[in-house]
């Protein structure tokens, strides 16, 4: 192993950190892509668009906001109580569920 000034394990370490942080976020946004296609058919297949007469990619959307915005609030809440709270962990613990899922474990 060759050692650079200045590049120590530590600066490895948070390069290796970063990586994974943008895998998480990559498997996040294709399992997100999925989960919206899915509210998009299952709105379409049900009809539900023409009571709004909205889209239903706009109503996908608008659920898939609404999720987002309470995964936040339970965020925020849990640090206001002062409780461990880790979006990405919570992230990472549902992905691998749904891995286990999809390998039918």
């Amino acid at each position: 192993m060759v050692f650079v000034a200045g590049q120590g394990p530590s600066e490895d370490i948070d390069k290796g950190k970063k990586k994974m942080k943008g895998l998480k976020d990559r498997i996040t946004d294709h399992k997100k892509k999925g989960l919206k296609e899915g509210l998009k058919a299952l709105i379409h297949s049900h009809l539900r668009e023409g009571d709004s007469d909205t889209p239903d990619y706009l109503l996908a959307e608008f659920l898939m906001g609404c999720l987002e915005a309470f995964e936040l609030a339970v965020n925020k809440r849990d640090g206001w109580y002062s409780l461990p709270h880790d979006m990405f962990d919570r992230k990472e613990r549902r992905l691998k569920e749904e891995a286990k899922e999809d390998k039918g474990e």
